[in-house]
């Protein structure tokens, strides 16, 4: 198993690196990931608490030479604890229902994954429930990210 951690950077380039993978054709799996909101086990790279809970995400790509490649997005990499914040998670969360490929997100939150090891933190990822994500699924995913219902930050769904 070939696994990268994203370096990240600011939430607005960390949204532009999952959007990138997202389109890709070389991506074949793409899963979502709330965090806890408990303190408990963050490190430096996760950011301040009032941050909690972060999203993460694993991405495959198509393996080069039958070797499987992970790509893993976790510390202080997106968050809806704010609005300014929250529309980043939107946009990803409607380009992901859009996607040419199913993303799927994880039923409950994780632990934080950013001081683990990166090949310890895919098999963290892989381990988990998942559900498609979809109109019809992406409240609950959301509720994972938030305590504040997505209707009352202004969501409005594709089909109106």
């Amino acid at each position: 198993m070939d696994v990268q951690r994203n370096p990240g950077g600011n939430t607005s380039e960390n949204l532009m690196e999952i959007l990138e993978r997202l389109r890709s054709p070389n991506t074949i799996l793409n899963r979502l990931f709330a965090t806890t909101s408990e303190a408990d086990g963050m490190s430096v790279k996760d950011g301040p608490e009032t941050n909690l809970p972060l999203l993460h995400a694993l991405v495959q790509s198509l393996p080069q030479e039958d070797i499987p490649e992970y790509e893993i997005f976790d510390g202080m990499f997106l968050t809806a604890a704010r609005r300014p914040r929250y529309l980043e998670v939107k946009k990803l969360l409607d380009e992901a229902i859009e996607s040419r490929i199913p993303v799927e997100y994880g039923l409950r939150p994780i632990p934080f994954t950013s001081s683990m090891e990166p090949a310890e933190a895919v098999i963290l990822m892989l381990d988990q429930p998942v559900r498609l994500l979809d109109e019809r699924t992406r409240p609950e995913f959301f509720s994972l990210l938030s305590g504040v219902p997505e209707e009352r930050m202004n969501y409005r769904p594709h089909s109106e």
